[in-house]
């Protein structure tokens, strides 16, 4: 199966499941919070999303010869 491919499905996964647990998230915290808070939560949940994705993406792009991956 082609890399690409699957590197763009398992973001897409990755990112359908951030999404909902950031709408989850912030409805549990109120609607009275402010956009800065806002950002910064989802700045969090992107940054969880990409540390997780990078190992796999790394692996996936990797065409067999490099010994660091």
């Amino acid at each position: 199966m082609d890399p690409y491919f699957l590197t763009q499905k398992l973001r897409a996964y990755a990112k359908r499941i951030k999404v909902s647990e950031l709408e989850k998230c912030l409805s549990k915290m109120g609607e009275d919070i402010s956009k800065e808070t806002r950002r910064t939560v989802d700045d969090l949940s992107k940054g969880i999303v990409n540390r997780l994705l990078h190992g796999p993406m790394l692996h996936l792009r990797c065409d067999g010869t490099d010994a660091a991956v």
